[in-house]
């Protein structure tokens, strides 16, 4: 991750840590922090396998037709977060 020990000290004392971030250092002590977070399982569970999903198609699918359905989802997640900001 390339971060300082005082970096993850401060990140596991905030309530909000990103899931991108918790899923990085899941994936680097092993660990499984569904347990610890039970309100935010489904998040995790959808989070993992959008990121499984997108490693198959990245390494396995380099055909136009994976591109152009991940630049359509990409659009409307940040349609999705214009609206929201509104």
């Amino acid at each position: 991750m390339n971060k300082s020990r005082r970096w993850l000290y401060n990140m596991f004392e905030k309530s909000d840590v990103p899931l991108d971030t918790l899923f990085e250092i899941e994936k680097i002590i092993s660990y499984d922090f569904s347990s610890e977070i039970p309100e935010l399982k489904n998040k995790i569970k959808e989070k993992r396998m959008s990121l499984r999903e997108d490693e198959e198609d990245i390494f396995g699918n380099n055909s136009a037709e994976y591109w152009k359905n991940k630049y359509l989802k990409l659009l409307e997640e940040y349609s999705e977060l214009l609206k929201k900001l509104k």
